[in-house]
């Protein structure tokens, strides 16, 4: 194992519980949020929030009950930094072969949610190196050992 690798794993991987990891890697790495409604638009919500079109991962999660959360799915873009490979371009594009949109409305009507939280990460930026695909098995680990499955929408 790579030192540099072993820092990460020592970092991330020690949080025992999804809530822990999530907390650390808002820590660790540029992020952000932005709420989406049933009657949102990706591309509104884009356009009024600053996300950078940066290597990344992006974690949606499903409200239910009393602010309860659960996680959707788990996007992670490519390494590069072109434009078509970033964060904001992860948002925008197809998910399952589906637009975004009707991806994300679709877990609304199968999962009685009351709204989703999107939060976003930059993990090749400011000093950061990290794979967005290995941050993004990370996440989906450790919903894995806690749950016994892989999220709804995934």
């Amino acid at each position: 194992m790579y030192p540099r690798q072993q820092e990460i794993d020592t970092d991330l991987s020690s949080c025992l519980t999804l809530s822990e990891l999530l907390s650390q890697l808002k820590q660790r790495y540029k992020s952000g949020l932005i709420t989406y409604g049933i009657h949102d638009t990706i591309h509104e919500l884009i356009k009024h929030n600053p996300i950078p079109n940066v290597p990344g991962v992006v974690t949606i999660c499903g409200i239910y009950g009393v602010n309860q959360l659960e996680l959707v799915t788990v996007l992670s873009s490519g390494p590069t930094s072109n434009h078509r490979s970033g964060i904001r371009s992860k948002l925008t594009r197809k998910s399952k072969n589906i637009p975004q949109d009707n991806f994300l409305k679709k877990q609304f009507k199968l999962n009685d949610y009351r709204g989703l939280l999107i939060w976003w990460y930059a993990t090749m930026e400011a000093g950061r190196n990290d794979l967005p695909s290995y941050v993004s098995h990370l996440i989906l680990n450790t919903y894995f050992r806690e749950t016994g499955t892989l999220p709804p929408g995934y």
